[in-house]
């Protein structure tokens, strides 16, 4: 499939330089968009947790390398859980204008994934935050925002087996309850009501479309994306000829993003990106990771939002911005400490003395 620029992939990551063949994100990245045709890619970062600060200097970098492609910075510590006071210049809303002032598109939070707030500690309606968050309403900065996980992972009868195996069954009592993290998400948006944000993976909410409806209409500047939890394609299936409506009545509030990482799911690329398309834009039966679904054969202009233009709104870069390579080199500068991996720390090193 070659979307032929008429598709913009407005959520995927990486979590390292190099594959264990020693090929390199930037070169498979350009294979990706080259090979399905996408106007344009957009990078999320998560600089702790999965990878570290690399993983925001990588994807400004590969912004140079391919000024076509977006990137979305993302806020780290030095020490976890995070220590109130932290160290001057690491605050939350210091981080934001150092990644505005480098040419980031956006800002990608990953700090209420069960995982990663407990790896924190931190809530994000802790005043700690409030500036950050203030800046970026006042801005109009487009926020994508990973928020809980699939509600059954905290329940024993029902989480998926796979969820124990790899760490994301969040019943055993020691991580946040999920109402306790969306009860906390609402609260900043009840404070920041114009916030540009949003919520990657259907905010998990496919199984209350009355949820959805409800942050629609109180809040005009949230949107969610369809990148897989897969499970929202079962939940979707269930509500399916309220979706139909749904889908037409929002189409300016849904945008397209496969979730693909480099390299963890390589081989799964070309599911994701047929299928989630399929999922709005064809009524052809679909599967993801195990679960069922049916596309919803939507017209070609709600598509076409969905698709491409909404992504363009609410990032509000018709094109990506350009790097500041003045402030991207004092940025490795700042933050090299904070580089794990030897090789990827001698690149990034390398490439910064021609900046």
């Amino acid at each position: 499939m070659n979307f032929g620029g008429k598709v913009i992939d407005g959520h995927m990551h990486f979590f390292k330089m190099f594959d264990e063949n020693g090929k390199t994100m930037f070169e498979k990245y350009d294979e990706y968009q080259e090979k399905y045709g996408f106007k344009a890619i957009n990078l999320c970062s998560i600089p702790f947790g999965y990878a570290d600060i690399s993983n925001n200097i990588l994807a400004a970098m590969y912004k140079l390398h391919n000024p076509t492609a977006y990137a979305y910075g993302g806020i780290t510590f030095d020490t976890f859980p995070v220590k109130i006071p932290v160290k001057k210049g690491l605050e939350p809303e210091t981080q934001y204008e150092e990644l505005m002032e480098i040419g980031f598109d956006g800002v990608k939070l990953y700090d209420c994934k069960p995982k990663e707030l407990k790896m924190l500690g931190i809530f994000p309606d802790n005043p700690f935050y409030e500036k950050m968050f203030a800046k970026a309403e006042k801005e109009g900065t487009h926020i994508i925002w990973h928020v809980g996980d699939p509600e059954t992972f905290w329940d024993i009868e029902k989480a998926p087996e796979w969820t124990h195996r790899q760490g994301y069954f969040y019943g055993d009592g020691t991580y946040p309850s999920n109402k306790e993290i969306y009860d906390a998400v609402l609260r900043v948006l009840q404070k920041h009501p114009k916030l540009n944000v949003t919520f990657a993976h259907f905010f998990f909410w496919s199984d209350y479309p009355e949820r959805l409806v409800d942050l629609f209409e109180k809040y005009e500047n949230v949107s969610i994306d369809l990148v897989p939890g897969s499970e929202m394609y079962a939940g979707i299936l269930e509500n399916y000829d309220f979706y139909k409506d749904f889908f037409v009545k929002y189409a300016d509030r849904i945008q397209y993003g496969t979730d693909i990482t480099f390299p963890v799911n390589e081989p799964y690329w070309e599911t994701l990106v047929t299928e989630v398309y399929n999922s709005v834009a064809t009524d052809k039966d679909i599967e993801i990771y195990c679960v069922k679904g049916k596309g919803l054969d939507l017209p070609k202009e709600v598509c076409d939002k969905i698709l491409k233009e909404n992504f363009l709104r609410t990032s509000k870069c018709p094109t990506p911005k350009s790097i500041n390579k003045k402030a991207l080199k004092k940025y490795i500068e700042k933050y090299a400490y904070l580089i794990e991996d030897k090789r990827t720390k001698e690149y990034i090193l390398k490439c910064a003395e021609n900046y």
